[in-house]
């Protein structure tokens, strides 16, 4: 006797072969959106760090006193800027020694461009020296300086600013938490109060 298989057993083994591969593809399928979900928030995470630690150096670095703050709100073209005064040379990007004369420092602006640009620009001595990441937030950023320091409210970075927040698309990390409360503050370490 000759065995051979039958339509029925044909049919229920392709079946059993779609399913099983179908069922692997989906598994494929969700394990390169979790993967692009995790990468799009750690690039929006690493650039709202970079920013903050950027920001974090230069104000360390500030230098001033108690009637000349070395942390000042300025606004060009109705947008704001924190400049930052810090005793270091311009041409060798070396320590001045100088603390009390302020005519040899150098001077770090970040801005805080508004719509339609929405993003932080750095200068130093008034070149533009980076174009350090776009922004996104629907209340205007505030600058509030207290304690020789300065408070950053309502920071807020996405990876496409054009586009609605979306959790796994097209995340976003603010300064605000929970409680709507700012998270940022900066503080010099070269004031002499």
């Amino acid at each position: 006797m000759k065995k051979t298989i039958s339509l029925v057993e044909l049919i229920i083994a392709i079946t059993l072969m779609g399913v099983i591969v179908m069922g692997a593809m989906s598994i494929y399928y969700l394990g390169q959106k979790i993967l692009t979900s995790a990468d799009n928030k750690m690039t929006v995470l690493n650039e709202f760090t970079y920013v903050i630690e950027m920001i974090n150096k230069d104000v360390l670095l500030a230098s001033g006193d108690r009637t000349n703050q070395g942390l000042t709100l300025v606004t060009s073209a109705g947008n704001d800027g924190l400049s930052i005064r810090q005793d270091i040379s311009l041409a060798t990007g070396l320590s001045n020694q100088t603390p009390d004369d302020y005519s040899d420092d150098r001077t770090v602006i970040y801005w805080f461009e508004g719509p339609p640009n929405r993003r932080i620009i750095s200068t130093i001595s008034g070149v533009t020296s980076n174009h350090l990441v776009n922004l996104h937030g629907t209340e205007p950023l505030c600058l509030v300086f207290r304690d020789g320091g300065v408070e950053i409210k309502n920071l807020a970075i996405r990876l496409d600013p054009s586009k609605p927040f979306d959790p796994q698309d097209n995340p976003q990390v603010t300064s605000v938490d929970l409680n709507n409360n700012s998270t940022l503050f900066f503080a010099s370490a070269c004031h002499s109060w």
